[in-house]
């Protein structure tokens, strides 16, 4: 039963190193927001921050957010039309 709990709380404790709350903003930082291919938005943000980036698709506005573990980047698929019109909106740091 101890083994149980100890591997129980290794995997929490290690999930919670890569939380980030969004809700509580701490500044702004450089990120992008380009399309690869027809439907992958590839969303960078500055590797080590938690950060949310703002962005939008054929005009439409969305977020994404960029954990430690995401190494700085991450990628969206898009499910509308394909080849979206990608404008990068902002970035911005969140808490840990």
């Amino acid at each position: 039963m101890s083994t149980k709990l100890t591997i129980l709380l290794l995997v929490s404790t290690t999930n919670l190193a890569f939380a980030c709350d969004c809700t509580q903003l701490q500044g702004t930082c450089t990120g992008s927001a380009k399309l690869v291919g027809e439907n992958t938005i590839h969303i960078t943000a500055p590797s080590g921050q938690c950060a949310i980036v703002g962005y939008t698709a054929n005009g439409d506005p969305s977020t994404a957010t960029v954990t430690d573990k995401d190494k700085g980047s991450t990628d969206v698929r898009w499910e509308g039309n394909k080849n979206p019109k990608i404008s990068y909106v902002d970035c911005n740091i969140c808490k840990k």
